[in-house]
């Protein structure tokens, strides 16, 4: 056993002259009956570590199994049949993946990635202590780290169509059985937090934007990763989140006259409406969006996606916000982007109206044959903004709806 490892890690691993890294004998069987899979013994050797890079290199290039018009990208299929399959297995799950699922994906590449280069990884101790302390806050349990496993490695099979064999499915098992091994001491001797529908948070902020509507700021305990990034270091995680609420009924009343410090549970909202802007070719070239009132909010910020990838969306966006007065939108025009200016380019224009209709959609939106519809808004507006668009020449496959209503995303796949 001539490899280098720390006195520290020696007790736990070590690296054989020809590189490859294993456990001790005294750690394999102090841990061997909480072990779920059937390699007691893992041993990750240089041959592995090429199976599972030539591999990884395969399925982001696109494999027999990847389909551009359906998925997008290699990595989104990747992703995207990863975590339908888990929340299928294991819909209670949900709550620990609070992050967008495209952040939440790049941060799974990075699984693949830790598990390609576990041989060469003189820290893999600590790195691997320091993850399960961290899931510890997610809630994440013994139980989770099989589900997630058999899982990775049926995604794996799935989106390597012809280029799974048996022996690369051994070369990702025998690392992700190692790295649990090591993360074992850590997981069976620390209850994790318990997971929760939602999360008690604090308002930190109250700003009013308009005469009806503020933002509020919330700080939670939960460490997300912002888009962008997928590091698992933490040092660019956040735990606040802005929200606009419009004072227009009991409940959001209730919430923007609560003071500064108020605790208040904090719940997850899900939607399949979005962009993929790190993907700029899987948007639509032509984008009508058609909101009423504080709707506007969520298009604002799908606009300043747009707008950071401006130089590589060679396509238009029009914008239409409806409400009795145009005062009643001005202010979130500005108040909700990160630079607290209109979002602005020449490929891009905002409309007010105080009715939608079909002239007014072809009015502003010449090409609406060729446009994408997105719609934000109560019930009713939704349904005179359909038969607007569809009237003035949309079609109706090209209407996307963004809603508040959490209970319909429940049953529906991660698209």
């Amino acid at each position: 056993m001539g490899g280098a490892v720390s006195v520290e890690n020696a007790e736990i691993i070590y690296v054989a002259e020809d590189g490859a890294i294993g456990l001790t004998e005294s750690f394999a069987s102090r841990f061997e009956n909480d072990m779920p899979f059937d390699i007691k013994r893992p041993v990750v050797t240089r041959q592995h570590e090429a199976l599972i890079k030539a591999n990884w290199s395969a399925i982001c290039q696109g494999t027999s199994a990847f389909d551009a018009v359906k998925h997008l990208t290699p990595t989104k299929f990747f992703y995207r049949t990863f975590y339908n399959m888990l929340f299928e297995t294991a819909p209670s799950l949900r709550p620990i993946f609070r992050s967008s699922m495209t952040v939440q994906g790049k941060s799974l590449a990075g699984i693949i990635k830790t598990l390609a280069t576990v041989i060469n990884g003189a820290n893999i101790v600590s790195a691997a202590h320091g993850l399960a302390k961290g899931h510890l806050k997610y809630g994440t349990k013994k139980d989770h780290y099989t589900v997630v496993g058999q899982n990775l490695l049926q995604t794996l099979e799935i989106v390597s169509g012809d280029k799974w064999t048996p022996e690369i499915s051994t070369a990702y098992l025998t690392a992700y059985s190692l790295i649990y091994f090591v993360m074992l001491p850590v997981i069976l001797n620390n209850e994790p937090v318990e997971i929760t529908e939602s999360l008690p948070a604090t308002i930190s902020k109250s700003e009013p934007i308009s005469a009806t509507a503020k933002r509020l700021t919330l700080t939670f305990d939960f460490n997300l990763i912002p888009s962008g990034r997928c590091d698992s270091s933490g040092a660019a995680w956040t735990n606040t989140v802005d929200i606009v609420v419009d004072d227009v009924s009991a409940s959001s009343h209730w919430l923007v006259t609560q003071a500064i410090g108020a605790t208040v549970k904090l719940y997850w909202i899900e939607s399949n409406v979005r962009f993929e802007i790190d993907s700029p070719e899987s948007i639509p070239s032509s984008v009508v969006f058609v909101s009423h009132g504080v709707g506007c909010v969520p298009f604002l910020v799908m606009l300043e996606g747009l707008y950071r990838v401006r130089e590589t969306f060679y396509g238009s966006a029009v914008t239409l916000q409806v409400a009795p007065n145009q005062a009643d939108v001005d202010a979130y025009t500005s108040a909700v982007t990160f630079t607290g200016k209109p979002i602005e380019w020449e490929s891009s224009s905002i409309h007010y109206a105080p009715t939608v209709s079909a002239d007014k959609l072809k009015d502003i939106a010449p090409n609406l044959a060729y446009s994408d519809l997105y719609v934000c808004g109560p019930a009713d507006f939704i349904g005179t903004t359909e038969e607007a668009f569809v009237a003035a020449g949309g079609s109706k496959d090209r209407i996307h709806v963004y809603s508040f209503d959490n209970a319909q995303l429940g049953a529906r796949k991660i698209e």
